[in-house]
Protein backbone atom coordinates (compact mmCIF):
# COMPACT_ATOMS: atom_id res chain seq x y z
CA UNK A 1 0.00 0.00 0.00
CA UNK A 2 3.18 2.19 0.71
CA UNK A 3 4.48 1.48 -3.07
CA UNK A 4 1.14 2.33 -4.32
CA UNK A 5 -0.44 5.36 -2.82
CA UNK A 6 2.61 6.59 -1.05
CA UNK A 7 2.82 9.76 -3.09
CA UNK A 8 -1.24 9.35 -4.17
CA UNK A 9 -2.70 12.92 -4.68
CA UNK A 10 -6.38 11.29 -4.63
CA UNK A 11 -7.97 11.06 -1.84
CA UNK A 12 -10.25 13.49 0.82
CA UNK A 13 -8.90 16.36 2.68
CA UNK A 14 -9.20 16.11 6.45
CA UNK A 15 -8.02 19.20 8.54
CA UNK A 16 -5.96 19.95 5.50
CA UNK A 17 -4.25 16.09 5.47
CA UNK A 18 -4.77 13.39 2.36
CA UNK A 19 -6.56 10.11 3.61
CA UNK A 20 -6.77 7.96 0.50
CA UNK A 21 -6.65 4.41 2.26
CA UNK A 22 -7.94 2.72 5.51
CA UNK A 23 -5.96 -0.69 6.66
CA UNK A 24 -7.15 -3.36 9.13
CA UNK A 25 -5.20 -6.74 8.36
CA UNK A 26 -5.67 -7.59 5.25
CA UNK A 27 -8.76 -5.49 4.64
CA UNK A 28 -8.73 -2.53 2.91
CA UNK A 29 -10.82 0.47 1.88
CA UNK A 30 -10.17 3.12 -0.39
CA UNK A 31 -11.33 6.59 -0.27
CA UNK A 32 -11.95 8.76 -2.80
CA UNK A 33 -14.17 11.99 -3.52
CA UNK A 34 -15.28 11.11 -7.00
CA UNK A 35 -15.42 7.97 -9.08
CA UNK A 36 -12.56 9.41 -11.05
CA UNK A 37 -10.04 9.28 -8.19
CA UNK A 38 -11.14 5.89 -6.47
CA UNK A 39 -10.92 4.44 -10.34
CA UNK A 40 -7.08 5.83 -10.38
CA UNK A 41 -6.22 4.41 -6.81
CA UNK A 42 -8.07 1.23 -7.65
CA UNK A 43 -5.76 0.70 -10.65
CA UNK A 44 -2.65 1.96 -8.50
CA UNK A 45 -3.30 -0.57 -6.12
CA UNK A 46 -3.51 -3.68 -8.45
CA UNK A 47 -1.01 -2.27 -10.34
CA UNK A 48 1.67 -2.67 -7.22
CA UNK A 49 -0.41 -5.91 -6.12
CA UNK A 50 0.61 -7.69 -9.49
CA UNK A 51 4.21 -6.67 -9.22
CA UNK A 52 4.24 -8.08 -5.82
CA UNK A 53 2.98 -11.21 -7.29
CA UNK A 54 -0.62 -10.62 -5.52
CA UNK A 55 -4.38 -10.76 -6.80
CA UNK A 56 -7.17 -8.63 -5.41
CA UNK A 57 -10.50 -10.97 -5.58
CA UNK A 58 -12.80 -8.87 -7.61
CA UNK A 59 -15.69 -10.86 -6.66
CA UNK A 60 -14.99 -9.82 -3.11
CA UNK A 61 -14.28 -6.37 -4.28
CA UNK A 62 -17.48 -3.70 -3.79
CA UNK A 63 -17.98 -0.05 -4.09
CA UNK A 64 -20.61 2.01 -2.65
CA UNK A 65 -20.70 5.72 -2.34
CA UNK A 66 -21.30 7.37 1.00
CA UNK A 67 -23.60 10.52 1.42
CA UNK A 68 -26.96 12.67 0.18
CA UNK A 69 -26.16 12.36 -3.88
CA UNK A 70 -25.82 8.84 -4.84
CA UNK A 71 -24.40 7.72 -8.64
CA UNK A 72 -23.17 4.73 -10.53
CA UNK A 73 -19.46 4.40 -10.21
CA UNK A 74 -18.50 1.39 -12.82
CA UNK A 75 -15.25 0.93 -11.22
CA UNK A 76 -13.08 -1.75 -13.09
CA UNK A 77 -10.77 -4.04 -11.85
CA UNK A 78 -8.86 -5.78 -14.53
CA UNK A 79 -11.56 -5.02 -17.20
CA UNK A 80 -14.10 -6.78 -14.66
CA UNK A 81 -16.55 -4.18 -13.04
CA UNK A 82 -16.98 -4.39 -9.52
CA UNK A 83 -20.44 -4.87 -7.82
CA UNK A 84 -22.06 -1.30 -6.67
CA UNK A 85 -23.75 -2.18 -2.99
CA UNK A 86 -25.68 0.37 -0.72
CA UNK A 87 -24.28 -1.15 2.74
CA UNK A 88 -21.39 -3.46 3.60
CA UNK A 89 -19.85 -5.34 6.44
CA UNK A 90 -16.38 -3.91 7.47
CA UNK A 91 -14.66 -5.02 10.44
CA UNK A 92 -17.73 -5.88 12.44
CA UNK A 93 -19.86 -2.58 11.71
CA UNK A 94 -22.29 -2.11 8.79
CA UNK A 95 -21.65 0.85 6.67
CA UNK A 96 -24.87 2.12 4.66
CA UNK A 97 -24.48 4.60 1.71
CA UNK A 98 -26.49 7.08 3.95
CA UNK A 99 -24.27 7.20 6.62
CA UNK A 100 -26.65 6.16 9.07
CA UNK A 101 -26.23 3.63 12.35
CA UNK A 102 -29.69 2.64 12.31
CA UNK A 103 -29.05 -0.60 9.70
CA UNK A 104 -26.17 -1.50 11.78
CA UNK A 105 -28.41 -0.84 15.07
CA UNK A 106 -30.62 -3.13 13.85
CA UNK A 107 -28.28 -5.77 13.04
CA UNK A 108 -26.71 -5.89 16.26
CA UNK A 109 -30.13 -6.16 17.78
CA UNK A 110 -30.94 -9.17 15.12
CA UNK A 111 -27.33 -11.29 15.82
CA UNK A 112 -27.59 -10.37 19.81
CA UNK A 113 -31.52 -11.90 19.75
CA UNK A 114 -30.56 -15.23 18.05
CA UNK A 115 -27.93 -15.53 20.29
CA UNK A 116 -30.78 -14.69 23.59
CA UNK A 117 -32.99 -17.13 21.51
CA UNK A 118 -30.32 -19.98 21.47
CA UNK A 119 -30.00 -19.79 25.45
CA UNK A 120 -34.14 -20.36 25.74
CA UNK A 121 -33.76 -23.30 27.65
CA UNK A 122 -31.53 -21.58 30.09
CA UNK A 123 -33.53 -18.66 31.12
CA UNK A 124 -36.54 -21.14 31.11
CA UNK A 125 -35.03 -23.72 33.64
CA UNK A 126 -36.04 -22.84 37.11
CA UNK A 127 -33.56 -24.81 38.46
CA UNK A 128 -30.62 -21.89 37.68
CA UNK A 129 -30.20 -19.01 39.80
CA UNK A 130 -31.08 -15.55 38.04
CA UNK A 131 -27.84 -14.99 39.52
CA UNK A 132 -26.11 -17.72 37.05
CA UNK A 133 -28.69 -16.48 34.28
CA UNK A 134 -27.64 -12.47 34.48
CA UNK A 135 -24.09 -13.89 34.37
CA UNK A 136 -24.72 -15.85 30.75
CA UNK A 137 -26.77 -12.74 30.09
CA UNK A 138 -23.86 -10.68 30.43
CA UNK A 139 -21.09 -12.90 28.95
CA UNK A 140 -23.19 -13.72 25.81
CA UNK A 141 -25.61 -11.69 24.77
CA UNK A 142 -24.82 -8.06 26.06
CA UNK A 143 -21.79 -8.03 24.14
CA UNK A 144 -22.91 -9.07 20.67
CA UNK A 145 -25.48 -5.69 21.31
CA UNK A 146 -22.87 -3.40 22.01
CA UNK A 147 -20.10 -4.57 20.03
CA UNK A 148 -19.25 -1.11 18.02
CA UNK A 149 -21.65 1.22 20.28
CA UNK A 150 -19.19 3.30 21.26
CA UNK A 151 -18.98 4.85 17.76
CA UNK A 152 -23.14 4.65 17.01
CA UNK A 153 -24.88 8.06 16.47
CA UNK A 154 -28.47 7.46 18.70
CA UNK A 155 -31.43 9.18 17.61
CA UNK A 156 -34.50 8.97 20.51
CA UNK A 157 -36.41 6.06 18.12
CA UNK A 158 -32.67 4.20 18.31
CA UNK A 159 -32.70 4.65 21.86
CA UNK A 160 -36.52 3.16 22.36
CA UNK A 161 -35.80 0.43 20.28
CA UNK A 162 -32.89 -0.98 22.17
CA UNK A 163 -34.96 -0.37 25.02
CA UNK A 164 -37.81 -2.11 24.42
CA UNK A 165 -35.39 -5.03 23.16
CA UNK A 166 -33.39 -4.77 26.42
CA UNK A 167 -36.77 -5.16 29.01
CA UNK A 168 -38.17 -8.15 26.63
CA UNK A 169 -35.26 -10.17 27.36
CA UNK A 170 -35.11 -8.94 31.01
CA UNK A 171 -38.51 -9.80 31.32
CA UNK A 172 -37.69 -13.61 29.80
CA UNK A 173 -34.90 -13.92 32.14
CA UNK A 174 -37.72 -13.05 35.30
CA UNK A 175 -40.07 -15.66 33.84
CA UNK A 176 -42.55 -13.01 33.39
CA UNK A 177 -44.54 -11.07 30.57
CA UNK A 178 -46.10 -7.38 29.91
CA UNK A 179 -49.56 -9.15 31.01
CA UNK A 180 -47.96 -9.75 34.49
CA UNK A 181 -48.42 -5.25 34.34
CA UNK A 182 -44.76 -5.51 36.80
CA UNK A 183 -42.84 -2.18 35.99
CA UNK A 184 -39.92 -2.04 34.47
CA UNK A 185 -37.94 -0.26 37.23
CA UNK A 186 -39.26 -3.45 39.56
CA UNK A 187 -37.43 -6.18 37.05
CA UNK A 188 -34.62 -3.70 37.05
CA UNK A 189 -34.21 -3.65 40.67
CA UNK A 190 -34.46 -7.29 41.16
CA UNK A 191 -32.08 -7.79 38.43
CA UNK A 192 -29.41 -5.63 39.41
CA UNK A 193 -29.64 -3.56 36.36
CA UNK A 194 -28.88 -0.26 37.40
CA UNK A 195 -28.16 1.28 34.63
CA UNK A 196 -29.58 1.06 31.08
CA UNK A 197 -28.76 -0.46 27.68
CA UNK A 198 -28.62 2.95 26.34
CA UNK A 199 -26.58 4.71 29.82
CA UNK A 200 -23.77 1.77 28.90
CA UNK A 201 -23.74 3.06 25.21
CA UNK A 202 -23.12 6.16 26.56
CA UNK A 203 -20.50 5.64 28.93
CA UNK A 204 -19.01 3.52 26.22
CA UNK A 205 -19.11 6.46 23.98
CA UNK A 206 -17.60 8.85 27.10
CA UNK A 207 -14.50 6.47 27.34
CA UNK A 208 -14.13 6.41 23.84
CA UNK A 209 -14.27 9.74 23.91
CA UNK A 210 -11.45 10.22 25.99
CA UNK A 211 -9.55 7.48 24.23
CA UNK A 212 -9.72 9.16 21.20
CA UNK A 213 -8.92 12.79 22.55
CA UNK A 214 -5.94 11.33 24.30
CA UNK A 215 -4.64 10.28 21.02
CA UNK A 216 -1.79 12.37 18.70
CA UNK A 217 -2.72 14.09 16.55
CA UNK A 218 -1.43 11.86 13.64
CA UNK A 219 -4.13 8.91 14.65
CA UNK A 220 -6.89 8.58 12.37
CA UNK A 221 -9.61 8.52 14.75
CA UNK A 222 -7.91 11.58 16.43
CA UNK A 223 -8.07 13.09 12.68
CA UNK A 224 -11.72 12.14 12.04
CA UNK A 225 -12.62 13.72 15.52
CA UNK A 226 -11.25 16.94 15.02
CA UNK A 227 -10.26 17.86 11.52
CA UNK A 228 -12.19 19.93 9.09
CA UNK A 229 -13.73 17.77 6.22
CA UNK A 230 -13.26 19.59 2.86
CA UNK A 231 -16.66 20.32 0.90
CA UNK A 232 -20.07 22.03 1.28
CA UNK A 233 -23.08 21.28 3.78
CA UNK A 234 -26.05 20.58 1.57
CA UNK A 235 -29.42 22.30 2.57
CA UNK A 236 -31.95 21.51 4.90
CA UNK A 237 -31.57 20.09 8.28
CA UNK A 238 -28.24 18.07 9.07
CA UNK A 239 -28.11 14.91 10.15
CA UNK A 240 -27.32 14.32 13.73
CA UNK A 241 -23.93 13.78 14.64
CA UNK A 242 -21.79 11.28 16.93
CA UNK A 243 -20.52 15.04 18.67
CA UNK A 244 -24.21 15.67 19.22
CA UNK A 245 -24.59 12.53 21.21
CA UNK A 246 -21.47 13.84 23.17
CA UNK A 247 -22.93 17.20 23.86
CA UNK A 248 -26.29 15.49 25.53
CA UNK A 249 -24.14 13.12 27.23
CA UNK A 250 -22.12 16.12 28.66
CA UNK A 251 -25.22 17.91 29.03
CA UNK A 252 -26.42 15.40 31.13
CA UNK A 253 -23.41 15.39 33.22
CA UNK A 254 -23.54 19.02 33.77
CA UNK A 255 -20.32 19.86 31.78
CA UNK A 256 -19.30 21.46 28.33
CA UNK A 257 -16.25 20.88 25.93
CA UNK A 258 -14.16 22.88 27.07
CA UNK A 259 -14.58 21.12 30.84
CA UNK A 260 -14.73 17.72 29.60
CA UNK A 261 -11.21 18.19 27.58
CA UNK A 262 -9.46 19.01 30.86
CA UNK A 263 -10.89 16.38 33.18
CA UNK A 264 -10.03 13.71 30.01
CA UNK A 265 -6.17 14.32 30.45
CA UNK A 266 -6.32 12.62 33.38
CA UNK A 267 -7.30 8.89 32.14
CA UNK A 268 -8.41 7.06 35.54
CA UNK A 269 -10.27 10.51 36.43
CA UNK A 270 -12.08 10.72 33.39
CA UNK A 271 -12.94 6.76 34.09
CA UNK A 272 -14.41 7.70 37.60
CA UNK A 273 -16.54 10.32 36.03
CA UNK A 274 -18.06 8.22 33.82
CA UNK A 275 -18.93 5.50 35.70
CA UNK A 276 -20.04 7.41 38.66
CA UNK A 277 -22.45 9.67 36.19
CA UNK A 278 -25.10 7.22 36.52
CA UNK A 279 -27.91 9.03 38.06
CA UNK A 280 -27.09 11.86 36.01
CA UNK A 281 -27.22 9.43 33.05
CA UNK A 282 -30.19 8.27 33.91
Amino acid sequence: MNMALNNAEEGILIGGRRLNNLRFADDIDLVAESKVQLQELTNKVDSSSKRLGLRINAQKTKTMTVGKGQEALDIRLGGEELEQVTEFAYLGGLITEDARCTKDIKRRSTLACAMFGKLNKIWKDKSISTRTKMKLYETFVIPVLLYGSECWCLRREDERRLLTTEMSWLRRIKGRSKRDRIRNEVTRRELGQTDTIVDRIRKKRLKWLGHVMRMGNDRLPSMALHGYVEGTRSRGRQQKTWMDNIREDLERMKMNIAEAKEQIKDREFWRRQVEDSSLALA
